[in-house]
This record gives C-alpha cells, sequence and structure tokens, in this order.
C-alpha cells in the first residue's frame, strides 16, 4: 500500500453561482478507484499566495490556475498531470521541466503542436478526455430538455458564445485572426437559416435554448469545448468541423455528430478561409436539417458515447487506471 497526493489546480471546484464543475465529481472517483487498488489517498488543495499565485513542483499559476490536477506518489515524489485547460502550454507543460514530472494527459492533443512543444519528452504525454464542465447541473435539465425535443423545434442552425474579442485574449490569435470569424460571417450572410447569439449566456438558459432547435453549430475554436460535451450529453444534434485534435474515446464523425469535412482548418480548429467556412456550415446544414431521423440517430449515438466514456466518475476511473499502470512499470524497472 502506498500514499497518493491528489492536488487539484483549481482551488474552488465551483462557480460564483454554485454549481459544482467536473472536477469535484472527478477528484471523487480517482481517490475512489485509487483505494480500490490499495492505495491511501490524500486529497490537498493548493493554496494560493496573498497576490494570487499558486506554486507548486516549481511551477506558478494565477487566473484560471490551469484547469487540471497533480496525482503525486508521496513515497517517490514522482507526479503525473492531468492537463484540461484548453491551450498549448498548459499545466501539462509547464511541470514538465521538474525532474519528477512522469507524464502528462492532455484535453487538448493536437498531435504535430504536442510533439513540438514538449519535443523528446513527448514520449510521456498521452491524450486526455473531455466532458461537461458542470455535468449535475446540465443533468437536472435533461428532462426539460427531452420535453423541448418533441417539439414543435426552431429550424435554424443555433450558436450561442462570444464571437470577438481583443488581441491577447482567447479568441484572437495569430496576430489578430478571429477565431470565430466564421460565424460572425454565417450569421451576416444567413440570417433566415442561422439564430447567432453573440455572447455567453448561463449554461442553465443555454442548454435550454439549444434544445428548441434542430440543430446546434459547436465552433469552439479550441479543438474542444465543454459545451459540445453538453450538448452531447443530453442528446442534442451537433453539426461541427470533423476534429483533428485526439482524445482517448474519440468523436467519429457523421455517427456522433454531423462534420463539415475537406475544409482546410488552423490547428486550433476554425477555418483558415472564414467565408468559405460560413459556406460549407450552412451547405452541411441544408443537407440534414429536413431528417429528423437520421440526426435523432446520431444524437442517440453521441448521448450513449457520452454516458459510457465521458462522465466525471469514468474519467476519474481511467486517470486512476493511468497513473497507478505507469507507476508499476516505473517500479519494476527501477
Amino acid at each position: 500500500m502506498s500514499l497518493w497526493r491528489l492536488i487539484p489546480l483549481q482551488p474552488q471546484p465551483f462557480d460564483r453561482s454554485g454549481h459544482v464543475r467536473f472536477d469535484a465529481t472527478m477528484i471523487d472517483a480517482i481517490a475512489e478507484r485509487l483505494e480500490h487498488y490499495d492505495h491511501d489517498v490524500l486529497i490537498e488543495h493548493a493554496v494560493p499566495d496573498p497576490n494570487g499565485v499558486l506554486t507548486v513542483h516549481g511551477a506558478e499559476f494565477s487566473g484560471m490556475f490551469g484547469d487540471g490536477l497533480i496525482l503525486e506518489e508521496t513515497d517517490t515524489g514522482r507526479f503525473w498531470v492531468v492537463d484540461m485547460q484548453d491551450c498549448d502550454n498548459g499545466p501539462g507543460r509547464m511541470l514538465a521541466e521538474s525532474p519528477n514530472w512522469c507524464g502528462s494527459a492532455l484535453t487538448f492533443y493536437h498531435r504535430p503542436t504536442i510533439k513540438k512543444n514538449y519535443g523528446p519528452l513527448y514520449e510521456r504525454t498521452t491524450p486526455g478526455q473531455s466532458t461537461a464542465l458542470y455535468p449535475t447541473m446540465i443533468t437536472q435539465h435533461t428532462e426539460q430538455v427531452s420535453e423541448l425535443r418533441e417539439g414543435p423545434l426552431d429550424p435554424r442552425l443555433f450558436f450561442a458564445g462570444t464571437l470577438e474579442g481583443a488581441p491577447g485574449n482567447p479568441y484572437v490569435v495569430d496576430k489578430g485572426t478571429s477565431i470565430r470569424a466564421a460565424v460572425i460571417i454565417l450569421g451576416e450572410k444567413y440570417p433566415d437559416e442561422t439564430r447567432i447569439e453573440a455572447t455567453k449566456t448561463p449554461r442553465e438558459f443555454w442548454i435550454l435554448e439549444a434544445a428548441r432547435h434542430t440543430m446546434c453549430l459547436a465552433h469552439p475554436g479550441h479543438p474542444w469545448c465543454s459545451r459540445e460535451h453538453e450538448l452531447f450529453s443530453v442528446g442534442i444534434p451537433v453539426l461541427a468541423y470533423a476534429w483533428e485534435s485526439e482524445i482517448r474515446k474519440p468523436w467519429l464523425v457523421n455517427t456522433h455528430y454531423t462534420a463539415i469535412e475537406d475544409l482546410p482548418l488552423h490547428r486550433l480548429g476554425f477555418p483558415l478561409d472564414p467565408e468559405r467556412g460560413a459556406d460549407a456550415i450552412i451547405q452541411r446544414f441544408r443537407q440534414v436539417q429536413d431528417k429528423p431521423t437520421l440526426l435523432a440517430e446520431r444524437a442517440q449515438h453521441a448521448w450513449l458515447h457520452y454516458r459510457t466514456y465521458f462522465t466525471p466518475e469514468r474519467h476519474g476511473q481511467s486517470v486512476a487506471d493511468w497513473v497507478t499502470g505507469a507507476a508499476e512499470v516505473l517500479h519494476a524497472s527501477t
């Protein structure tokens, strides 16, 4: 029996409204799984300094504190990182400089980018998983979503989210390129076929508005977003670019979601030519909007896939299996 230290990098596993984040449920699942393997677990919430900076294993975090967690084997000091930040240089990369770092599971896993960022350490990385950000809150609305899906439905393609921003924020990259420019053009060119809400709304209202529409557009700008998973988790049809970013249990194009294919994309997942991207979105939407049986089948496949592999509980179990298996290999070789 050994002692594992579990360190969440998000001090508060809930938002200002009191909605529980996936972190809290996943942490409990990891601890339960480790205890199943006869390990003791100490959950240690790291505390930031008075300036709001959190220092763990020599790396400093501030703001969102990295959206991830560390699993440390206390008798050796070796640790693994679960990195759920949707950026190139999240906690998985920041902590890779430590001599005790053994590996990172990354939600953002665009393989060419990981190889470039990690260099020779790339072999210690693995695709991670993603999930709904506030799964318990979304689950509370499942019955209401089902009732709304019985119709009548708004036939327009629905998108809600931040569209534009200032340089330096997550919505502008590569010297001023807006990651959601195609959505702006989509709303301007096809106002009768789309409903574009240009601001974020509270999730409990957003998911119910999404449920009132035939289909929802996922246009994250990052390869995976928790809001796609929230749509999958309640069976709402999703239209999206065919993602190239990897996760442990992949979503399949035209099985779990309707894909916009054969379009040159930035590595973050948005089209290099925004106008061409907008036209491709509406063309693909027109091909399936009057096929309710097809859309329902894909949404059902996605719902089942989510329930099987993407709940925080299942995610937590897979993380515990990953680190304990890796630790056993290291012990055998030392």
